[in-house]
């Protein structure tokens, strides 16, 4: 499965829970149901969109670290970081013997500043650019591409999509995300007063999915022009 196959099926699971809503009975408890689904889906919604953010990175790292790159082909983000903190350690460290271990540790990373080396693989680690993902709002999306080599903010500007009536609809990629991430820290800090409804769903589920579909292919634009 590709990282976007993987938001997919997550998102699936939230339509589930909408059916799960819609299927309860009438009556005093179908209010209660509806809450505490629609609370759920928008946790498990932005649970999905983050590791979502995690994995497009690691499938990045992966491709760009297969030891065919030339280092001067290898988004300078993703080599300083990968370096900078090793480099803190050292200057950090106050035991000589210890200093010696961490400097043959760095030793296989200055592969990654000779302009004509390939970094055979293993050097970039996957896990060092996911571990950046630390929520799902628009700075840490940003910053999540431009360490891909994006020169811009990803996030900037509107997204077109299509509503159920069949409309399209442009909707602000900023405002969207601080929208849909509010909702979810609102109800994870236990925000009983935050009362999404099923509309609220299901424009989350979309502006969401196309928000992925969006970031899939300009992380494949970046791999193509990385690897050129």
């Amino acid at each position: 499965m590709t990282s976007l196959e993987d938001f997919q099926a997550g998102v699936a699971e939230v339509r589930v829970l909408l059916e799960v809503a819609s299927a309860a009975h009438a009556g005093e408890s179908r209010s209660t149901v509806d809450n505490a689904v629609h609370r759920a889906g928008v946790v498990l919604l932005v649970s999905h969109f983050e590791s979502y953010l995690k994995s497009l990175a690691e499938t990045f790292s992966d491709v760009i670290g297969d030891g065919r790159l030339e280092s001067r082909q290898i988004p300078r983000g993703i080599r300083e970081l990968h370096t900078l903190p090793r480099l803190g350690e050292i200057l950090e460290c106050n035991s000589d013997e210890q200093r010696g271990i961490l400097l043959k540790k760095l030793q296989p990373l200055m592969a990654l500043w000779n302009d004509s080396a390939k970094p055979p693989a293993g050097t970039i680690n996957s896990a060092v650019l996911a571990r950046t993902v630390v929520n799902s709002d628009d700075r840490t999306i940003d910053e999540l591409f431009q360490l891909m080599g994006n020169s811009s903010k990803v996030c900037d500007g509107d997204l077109d999509l299509v509503n159920d009536s069949g409309d399209t609809v442009s909707v602000n990629i900023r405002l969207g995300l601080t929208d849909v991430v509010k909702c979810r820290n609102d109800v994870s800090h236990g925000d009983a007063s935050r009362r999404p409804t099923e509309e609220d769903v299901k424009r989350y589920v979309g502006f969401l999915t196309g928000l992925a579909e969006r970031l899939d292919r300009k992380a494949s634009a970046l791999i193509e022009l990385v690897s050129n």
